[in-house]
């Protein structure tokens, strides 16, 4: 996988409809492994993908694509798919 993509900083998360929160299964920030936690759905590309149920591929100029999707508080540049 590290071959293809840059895995020093990614995660994997579940959106609950009830209660209404995200669940970070998997994280990994910086190379190092977090541990599970959830937060309140909010305004992020997590969400966005939630309800769009579509891939979304940032290469560049990620904070103005981000913000192009009303998604203000996303942290770096990922590539993010939904599971179904």
């Amino acid at each position: 996988m590290r071959r293809l993509l840059d895995v020093s900083s990614f995660f994997i998360a579940f959106l609950d409809r009830n209660p209404e929160q995200v669940r970070f299964e998997l994280e990994v920030i910086d190379g190092e492994r977090r541990p599970k936690r959830t937060r309140p759905i909010g305004n992020h590309l997590v969400e966005h993908l939630g309800h769009t149920r579509q891939p979304l591929l940032i290469r560049d100029h990620f904070e103005e694509e981000s913000k192009r999707l009303d998604s203000s508080r996303a942290r770096t540049p990922a590539l993010f798919a939904p599971c179904r």
